[in-house]
């Protein structure tokens, strides 16, 4: 069941709700034989405390569930359907203005390993610890996510690919000089490119930043790759 379909069900409750609660109270207000002048005048105010109760909570439960649909539980980051729209606006953006944007895959270096071997309690742990980093080495206008399993991705606006470079060169030492829990040290490998002016297709940028990633794995891992052409 997703989250819109959610939100009908509740729509749906809380008027089923209002419903017993005014037949209720006109059914009290007969049996207590209130005068009808009176129930004709507090009926409105009843029926609009309880909508605006009902509503209140159902707005706020909306949130929750807007928000939970876009974040990933383990490391409280966005998740990969929350970073895909903003790749699309930044696509879109990059078309009328001109300006262009970066993205960075990130891959943890032999993350199968430390499940294997410490379980995956510890691999949950380091993988909270990386974004961690990750999160605390970006800029505010940048975005970031739990792209899936031991990856990430960073989306970075009006951010070239020299510019994308550095700040993933960042992040790659923040990573190799951390002492992660269990005094357990890691490092990662990163996937770089830029947007073009003639990139329509989001498929075919991630295909870059993962064939730079490839590179970088490939060629011995805690290395920045960005994607060339040639």
């Amino acid at each position: 069941m997703n989250t819109k379909t959610i939100l009908i069900y509740l729509k749906y409750i809380s008027l089923s709700v209002i419903f017993v609660a005014i037949t209720a109270t006109s059914q009290f207000y007969f049996l207590m034989k209130i005068p009808f002048a009176v129930t004709n005048y507090t009926a409105p105010i009843l029926v609009a405390i309880i909508f605006g109760l009902l509503f209140g909570k159902i707005e706020i439960l909306k949130q929750k569930l807007v928000q939970a649909s876009i974040t990933d539980p383990l490391t409280n980051m966005h998740n990969r359907r929350w970073i895909n729209e903003k790749i699309e606006s930044c696509m879109s953006y990059t078309a009328r203005y001109k300006k262009p944007f970066a993205i960075i895959l990130i891959d943890i270096d032999h993350f199968k390993k430390i499940n294997d071997t410490m379980g995956h309690q510890v691999g949950d742990i380091i993988l909270t610890e990386v974004a961690t980093i990750i999160q605390s080495s970006t800029r505010m206008a940048d975005y970031t996510a739990r792209w899936g399993g031991e990856e990430f991705l960073i989306v970075l606006p009006e951010t070239d690919l020299t510019g994308a470079r550095k700040h993933a060169e960042r992040i790659r030492w923040a990573i190799e000089n951390n002492e992660f829990s269990n005094s357990i040290h890691m490092t990662a490998s990163f996937g770089v490119t830029q947007n073009s002016e003639e990139e329509t297709s989001m498929i075919t940028l991630m295909d870059k930043a993962d064939k730079a990633l490839y590179n970088a794995k490939n060629n011995g891992r805690n290395l920045v790759e960005t994607f060339s052409e040639a």
